[in-house]
């Protein structure tokens, strides 16, 4: 049996990744568990049936020696978790983004086919019933020259986790899922050549310091409907990119992409 590990014991560490593992625990020992908080790694394992809590990665591999990492901490430390695990010869399931630069991104793939290794990172619209149908009937659009991909979360500042925390995602709605519309996009279109990237960005309910108006839209309403607003993200300074367009030398990719959006239903 390959042995997995999951290096961040946050929401999608189980919620995902730890819910997929045990549905295949019959071709997989759930063996470690690393979080720097060594009570959230020993809750996380008494919930998911892994064995072992760590809060160091070093001697979770150490000692584990794991064949599928999953890294699940914040986008700040992708790269070196990544690496970590690629190093002590396992393969990696990583979630999105890569990393926070371009060049730490194609540090861990060229570390990955150096050391024989799988890296796969967290780009589940790939697969989407949608994605799949026009990537199977490209031939039927004829010659692309343009797409426009767009993804709202309506009135929902992500305030759980580290979303909204600038240092350690390093980006807004952008990083967070408007990511997802980007690769999906280039996914479907091939990956084509980059020609030139123009972004827009703006912070405008992130600075204020007083939630007068947002209130009057009736906070009643908000939490009723699961719309945690005003108490979650709008408190923490944070650019919230809007547009990010991708030019290709005979084509154009648009994403719009934003935390918040009120229309008059919820």
């Amino acid at each position: 049996m390959k042995k997995v590990a999951i290096i961040g014991a946050g929401q999608v560490a189980e919620k995902v990744h730890a819910a997929y593992y045990q549905k295949r625990s019959d071709v997989l020992e759930l063996a470690a568990v690393v979080d720097p908080v060594s009570q959230r790694a020993e809750d996380f394992c008494r919930r998911t049936g892994f064995s072992h809590a760590y809060t160091s990665v070093t001697q979770m591999l150490n000692e584990i020696s794991p064949d599928i990492v999953s890294v699940c901490t914040p986008n700040r430390f992708h790269f070196e978790h990544v690496l970590a695990a690629l190093e002590a010869n396992a393969s990696v399931m990583c979630e999105k983004p890569p990393a926070m630069t371009a060049d730490q991104a194609r540090k861990m793939a060229e570390t990955a086919d150096k050391n024989g290794q799988i890296l796969a990172y967290g780009f589940q619209h790939r697969f989407s019933d949608e994605a799949t149908m026009i990537k199977n009937h490209l031939d039927v659009l004829g010659d692309i020259y343009y797409v426009e991909a767009n993804a709202l979360r309506r009135s929902g500042v992500p305030g759980w986790g580290t979303f909204i925390d600038k240092e350690l995602q390093g980006g807004g709605p952008l990083i967070d899922y408007g990511i997802h519309m980007l690769d999906t996009a280039m996914y479907i279109t091939g990956f084509p050549k980059v020609k030139s990237v123009r972004a827009y960005s703006f912070q405008k309910i992130g600075t204020k310091k007083k939630f007068r108006e947002i209130r009057e839209m009736g906070s009643k309403q908000i939490h009723s409907r699961r719309c945690n607003f005003w108490h979650t993200g709008i408190r923490k300074r944070q650019d919230h990119p809007t547009e990010y367009f991708v030019c290709f030398e005979y084509q154009r990719r648009q994403t719009e992409c934003g935390f918040l959006w009120r229309s008059g239903r919820c």
